[in-house]
């Protein structure tokens, strides 16, 4: 059982920025997809690697503030691995027509838990 809801979250979190990359780049992703006509999987590769640099940057102004979470931390890296290996090996699968929508959904329902989130906190 987990100490507290926050780190089911921050595995789930995790895992699903790993997996498709939800986060910071949704609006990378969508502007890459649509304007500059890049295919998703070129899209969502590049937001992946802006998540990355982010997040680095992000705990390496943590870090040295010494206000590192580690907890969170530990709950998301797993999350990050196991997702980012998934969505590699199922992306390999996908055709890109079916891999757009399916990404404005995932984006969607993510937007619908963060404002639902927030809305009832």
């Amino acid at each position: 059982m987990l100490a507290s809801p926050g780190l089911g979250l921050a595995t789930v979190g995790g895992f699903i920025t790993g997996l498709i990359s939800a986060g910071l780049p949704e609006i990378t992703t969508t502007q890459l997809i649509v304007r500059c006509r890049l295919p998703p999987r070129v899209a969502i590769a590049t937001s992946v690697f802006v998540l990355a640099v982010a997040a680095l940057a992000g705990a390496a102004v943590h870090a040295l503030a010494a206000t590192p979470v580690w907890y969170v931390v530990a709950w998301s890296i797993p999350g990050v691995l196991i997702g980012g290996t998934i969505g590699t090996r199922v992306g390999k699968y996908l055709p890109s027509e079916s891999m757009e929508p399916a990404l404005g959904v995932v984006f969607a329902i993510v937007g619908v838990i963060v404002l639902a989130s927030e809305l009832l906190a």
